[in-house]
């Protein structure tokens, strides 16, 4: 087999690794809107204006810049949600104090999406970043569309559809996952990764709950089950 065929196989083997739901493309499209530029895009993905380019044009990126494309677009949809359009491409290359004073542009390059967006979360709410904005939030409509995930994905008692869900938030580096529950829509319910959240867990003292308890007669109460 000639080198040219291997250099061939090998690339229609990297496109059938692209996943289904909003790909490159889109997530390019949504990266453009916000950043103006093919060389804004670039100059965070780290890569050449005119590879960017040849992208816009139907080209499909490598694995690799495919995922830092979907990083960054999942980061500006967040980001377009509490920021004025002008300020996005400054705070993504700026030095961020939730983040070290390192940039959030240089994260996203390095695949450590989760901590960019936990900064954002730090900023938003004015908490540290040690606190929140690890868990990969289902329930932000934002999230959905930017990761291809559709809502009754999330909301399945059915792990053949919940699993590779849960899998993509552990593949971007996330803590967990939050989804509402499909029992109903306003209880959130939070997963944890053990390997990923080891060490950092503190727990109380165990209190035993009987139907006479406080708080299992206040969930009573709100469910309607108290007569």
């Amino acid at each position: 087999m000639s080198a040219h065929a291997t250099t061939r196989k090998t690339q229609e083997v990297d496109i059938s690794r692209q996943p289904t739901g909003p790909g490159p493309h889109h997530h390019l499209a949504t990266c453009r809107r916000a950043l103006k530029s093919d060389r804004a895009v670039a100059e965070i993905l780290g890569v050449s204006p005119s590879r960017v380019s040849r992208w816009r044009s139907g080209q499909i990126p490598d694995p690799d810049n495919a995922d830092r494309l979907g990083g960054l677009a999942l980061v500006v949809e967040l980001l377009s949600r509490w920021l004025a359009p002008e300020s996005v491409e400054g705070w993504l290359c700026g030095p961020n104090a939730h983040l070290s004073d390192r940039a959030p542009a240089y994260l996203i390059h390095q695949g450590q999406v989760a901590d960019v967006i936990g900064a954002i979360e730090a900023e938003k709410v004015r908490v540290a970043p040690s606190s929140m904005g690890r868990l990969a939030d289902l329930c932000d409509p934002s999230y959905l569309v930017a990761s291809g995930t559709a809502p009754d994905m999330t909301a399945s008692g059915f792990r053949m559809p919940s699993q590779p869900v849960a899998r993509a938030a552990w593949d971007a580096g996330f803590d967990g996952i939050r989804w509402w529950s499909s029992f109903w829509g306003d209880w959130h319910t939070v997963v944890l990764f053990t390997a990923r959240v080891e060490g950092k867990l503190a727990f109380g003292n165990p209190e035993v709950l009987t139907v006479e308890h406080a708080v299992v007669r206040k969930a009573a109460e709100l469910l309607g089950m108290l007569a």
